[in-house]
């Protein structure tokens, strides 16, 4: 598995949550384009349950580098839980100014500033309140550069001339 992954599994209960994107890493947000489904690791993790019918936020982007001057895609896959202005939204933090969503389509952030920015996505109820569940409160860094250099494949060393 540490090939594939870059890292160990825990071992435990784990969740895999997919779904396809276009080629600018759009997620598809059409009926059937998400798949769920819960596996062990060796040995079940005591207490782990997981109601994949439920209101469920998956984070997709911005991660990683992205490029000073381009649009920075954020994007996200949202199951169990139309979105509405009176109904399900998502909250969205990025560098500590909030904002919401109602609507469940790409949307862009544009002029960031060089360097690293955080964001933090919530799934929100039509009160306002975060919807339980371990993936619908979200937090991720990313940065913003003049030049961003593709990261090296899982198990690669990290200098080409390592090893030689």
């Amino acid at each position: 598995v540490r090939d594939k992954l870059g890292h160990e599994l825990s071992e435990g209960s784990h969740v895999v949550r997919m779904f396809p994107s276009r080629g600018h890493h759009e997620s598809v947000k059409e009926p059937g384009a998400f798949a769920i489904f819960t596996f062990n690791n060796h040995t079940a993790t005591p207490g782990f349950t997981f109601d994949a019918g439920a209101p469920l936020l998956t984070f997709s982007r911005p991660k990683g580098c992205n490029v000073t001057g381009s649009e920075v895609l954020l994007d996200f896959f949202v199951t169990n839980a139309p979105l509405a202005a009176d109904g399900f939204r998502v909250r969205y933090t990025l560098d500590g100014a909030a904002g919401e969503i109602t609507e469940w389509r790409p949307h862009h952030m544009q002029n960031l500033a060089l360097g690293s920015h955080e964001i933090h996505l919530e799934l929100l109820n039509a009160a306002g309140e975060l919807v339980p569940g371990m993936f619908n409160d979200t937090t991720r860094t990313f940065t913003v550069a003049e030049a961003c250099t593709p990261p090296a494949p899982a198990g690669a060393p990290a200098d080409p001339h390592a090893g030689h």
